[in-house]
């Protein structure tokens, strides 16, 4: 299968609102909930010559903190990681760093 721009699936609000009370639901889920990343980061991940997209990797660091490694993708479904400082990483973590009212945190 090959990777193309157009994968993923938009989907509306409250499925959004259904599907990340489902996660917080299960046991340990909210002592992490999300991480935030930067459009300067992720785009710079983006304009790397022959991405596609972003692949996101879970991830726990060396002090046991869960989080997300994104890599940019290309559509033979390979990881653009040979460049140095490509991968990103350790965005802050929600809580507590969450958004206040948000739908998706509650």
């Amino acid at each position: 299968m090959a990777l193309n721009p157009t994968d993923g699936e938009f989907i509306d609000l409250d499925v959004a609102v259904r599907n990340t009370r489902r996660y917080r639901a299960q046991p340990g889920a909210t002592a992490f909930k999300a991480q935030f990343f930067g459009k300067d980061r992720i785009n710079a991940l983006l304009n790397e010559p022959g991405c596609v997209g972003i692949r996101i990797y879970n991830s726990v660091d060396a002090l046991g903190r869960k989080g997300f490694v994104l890599v940019g993708a290309k559509a033979d479904e390979s990881d653009l990681y040979l460049e140095p400082n490509q991968l990103l990483a350790t965005g802050p973590a929600c809580p507590p760093c969450c958004a206040p009212g948000s739908p998706l945190n509650e």
